[in-house]
């Protein structure tokens, strides 16, 4: 070996983590905005709950928001909060959920909430849109009756994979609706094996179309998976193809 390299496979292991960000000086750096630092964050925060016992991490939802403004609140970047399912055993337990919500605290990701397992993150946003105008007043909206409507309904977390942020469009001008189309997948019935890994799924969409009532966003009509709202015409057509956003 060439000595004059200077590096161990030890030392190697540590450089490729302080690069990724995660560790800083043998430390956790908690102020990074990163995925991995808030599912680090979660995980901690469930161990803590069972001291000394052994935990088992399934695959899990991780996810963060933006406000849209410049700088997130108490930290650095457009991230102000996230969010982490922690899917897990404690031992040879049953599976369990708990939906951890994260946010910035003194420049550190910190858990400051917890879900029900029957709710959705984009349905409980700690933080309102930085402008209140389509369509980001229709996110909320559509993520509230597709969690009180159709999440629970349909089989919660155990048989729905929770769905990202609706993708909203429209309303941006007078006569025009606004829309919001909520993508998710469904697990294949019998595919939620014994040792709680979910393997294959089917992706759905619910689509949102808003009317404007007064000075409100009220929702006028909810299409299912084989229509949508063609934005151009400003009809309902056959939905054509793969549904984007599963």
């Amino acid at each position: 070996m060439n000595k004059g390299i200077g590096f161990t496979i030890a030392s190697i292991v540590v450089l490729a983590m302080t690069t990724s960000g995660l560790f800083a000086k043998d430390n956790i750096d908690l102020s990074r905005d990163h995925l991995d630092t808030i599912k680090y964050v979660g995980q901690e925060y469930i161990k803590s709950a069972f001291p000394g016992k052994r935990i088992h991490f399934e695959s899990s939802k991780v996810n963060w928001f933006s406000s849209g403004k410049k700088k997130a609140a108490n930290g650095k970047g457009e991230v102000q909060e996230g969010g982490y399912n922690a899917v897990y055993r404690v031992a040879e337990g049953p599976l369990q959920i708990r939906k951890l919500q994260l946010a910035k605290k003194n420049a550190k990701w910190q858990v400051v909430n917890e879900l029900s397992a029957n709710q959705i993150h984009a349905a409980h946003l700690q933080a309102a849109p930085f402008r209140n105008k389509p369509p980001y007043i229709f996110k909320a909206i559509a993520a509230q009756h597709f969690e009180k409507h159709f999440y629970t309904q349909e089989g919660g977390w155990e048989k729905i994979k929770e769905p990202l942020f609706p993708s909203c469009n429209g309303g941006d001008r007078e006569g025009k609706k606004g829309y919001c189309e909520v993508a998710y997948d469904i697990y294949y019935k019998g595919d939620y094996k014994i040792n709680g890994s979910f393997q294959h799924t089917r992706c759905s969409v619910k689509t949102y179309l808003f009317k404007q009532k007064g000075d409100k966003w009220v929702i006028e009509k909810v299409l299912p998976a084989n229509r949508k709202f063609n934005r151009k015409t400003n009809e309902i057509i056959d939905r054509k193809g793969d549904i984007w956003g599963c």
